[in-house]
């Protein structure tokens, strides 16, 4: 199922966004970065304290609207439903299970029986607002304890960097079917804005995990 109205336009995503960049840039900047999800080494995140792990869906897991995990990152699915248990790795979708899914929540539904996970119910708010409410359903000790990964600086880190989690930021799995507002977000975030925040000396905010990831995982920004 597509479901584009808040995707398209998240006005809570892009006040949020103008506003950390007047007041702090370093969270809109992730602890750490890599190709996708199956660049994560999930037992090394679990040694360095991680217990649970909220995974973004449309082109973090799958592509664009679609249901199945992206071949890309399959098995990975796998290995962290292993490391972190069913229970523990969560969806957060601004599509699935949303506002716009609601009050059904079908595409929810069809992305539980094709992934294998839960996905959060979130009607009344979008990433990053809907956050906390997430990492209060899991069985973790804090936000300290919960990894977000996703594709998107003004949703999934942002959201990570101001709970307290572990902010983890992939490229897209693909362009094809994604719509244009989010395409060209991504674009923007991606090319301009990060490269301009870390040519600036901006720096996600300190996190007890990332020092026992730097020789773990690619792209960990450096203990500040």
């Amino acid at each position: 199922m597509r479901l584009l109205s808040r995707q398209s336009w998240n006005p809570l995503a892009l006040f949020a966004t103008v506003r950390t960049l007047v007041r702090r840039p370093g969270l809109l900047v992730p602890h750490v970065a890599v190709r996708n999800v199956a660049a994560l080494d999930f037992d090394a995140l679990r040694a360095a304290g991680v217990s649970s792990i909220i995974f973004d869906k449309d082109n973090t897991l799958t592509a664009p609207y679609v249901d199945a995990a992206h071949a890309d990152v399959s098995a990975a699915i796998e290995r962290a439903r292993g490391a972190f248990g069913a229970d523990n790795c969560v969806v957060l979708s601004n599509s699935a299970g949303s506002g716009d899914d609601a009050p059904d929540f079908q595409a929810a539904r069809a992305c539980e029986a094709a992934l294998g996970l839960r996905v959060a119910r979130h009607p009344d708010a979008q990433k990053p607002a809907c956050l906390p409410g997430v990492v209060a359903t899991l069985d973790a000790a804090g936000a300290a304890a919960v990894a977000v990964v996703g594709d998107r600086l003004a949703t999934d880190v942002l959201a990570a960097n101001e709970c307290g989690a572990l902010s983890v930021h992939t490229r897209p799995l693909t362009t094809r079917g994604d719509n244009r507002a989010a395409a060209l977000s991504r674009f923007l975030e991606n090319r301009l804005l990060l490269p301009l925040l870390r040519r600036l000396g901006a720096a996600p905010p300190r996190h007890p995990a990332v020092a026992d990831l730097v020789h773990t995982q690619p792209g960990t920004a450096s203990p500040r």
